[in-house]
């Protein structure tokens, strides 16, 4: 398929998560990213380290060359397994405690083994 028959509103055709990075200086981007049949990283950086410029961000520079490649591929697969016996627990990312409070910024959801 064609990367414009592919892509739906603009997007891949198929749930997808993402994480993207860079170092301090600006001497390298990163974005790793996963559908549920492919997981891809895109590491953009200088030989010898030196920054690449100020305002660099990896939305800029790897995440579109993931996204156009993305868009270019057919998946047959759309959604995530989940296993269904794995059940959500709210925690405080800091201090690992079990928390019920979803306003406190420092809460996070965890999957765990009913």
């Amino acid at each position: 398929l064609s990367a414009k028959r592919n892509a739906r509103n603009g997007w891949i055709d198929c749930e997808s998560i993402g994480k993207t990075g860079s170092t301090n200086g600006a001497a390298t981007t990163w974005f790793v990213g996963s559908t549920p049949t492919l997981t891809t990283a895109i590491y953009v950086g200088r030989d010898d380290n030196k920054p690449m410029g100020k305002r660099l961000f990896a939305s800029g520079t790897t995440f579109p060359i993931w996204a156009n490649f993305y868009k270019s591929q057919t998946f047959h697969k759309k959604h995530f397994y989940q296993d269904p016996t794995l059940l959500p627990v709210a925690v405080n990312w800091v201090t690992g405690r079990p928390t019920a409070d979803f306003a406190d910024p420092d809460t996070i959801i965890l999957l765990k083994n009913a």
